[in-house]
């Protein structure tokens, strides 16, 4: 396979816990985004994060932790194409090893996160915004 045949997607907490509230798939929220995707991140401290959540109380909390089980079952199904990528000795918030880990790479980040599109805007990585009902570029 040639080495920029397609396009590895990096989700955010925030595109996980949207495709968990719409029952998306990851891999249809990655597979939606208007490049040729083929293969899904999730960096370590995405998940590290999303059991933080899950230990509270309320529908965001209920959010995470079916998102952690989604996880584990679409791993367990499409490993080849959903990964969960160790960040190494990134100390840094977890935002910020999303875009490290995207613009490294020539990766495209995935995000239900106004904050975070604009910052991955500002640092010339390729982002798309889960809109209410799809992936939109921006």
């Amino acid at each position: 396979m040639a080495a920029h045949a397609c396009t590895e997607a990096v989700l955010d907490t925030s595109a996980i816990i949207f495709a968990v509230e719409r029952r998306v798939s990851l891999l249809e929220l990655a597979l939606s985004a208007p490049e040729d995707v083929c293969k899904v991140i999730i960096p370590g401290p995405v998940v590290e994060e999303l059991k933080i959540i899950a230990r509270g109380r309320g529908a965001r909390s209920r959010a995470a932790r079916a998102a952690l089980e989604i996880i584990e079952k679409e791993r367990a199904v499409h490993g080849s194409i959903l990964e969960i990528i160790d960040a190494g000795d990134l100390r840094a918030p977890v935002d910020d090893v999303v875009l490290l880990l995207a613009k490294n790479s020539q990766r495209v980040v995935i995000t239900a996160d106004r904050k975070m599109r604009k910052r991955a805007e500002a640092l010339g990585v390729r982002v798309y915004s889960v809109a209410k009902a799809s992936l939109s570029a921006r």
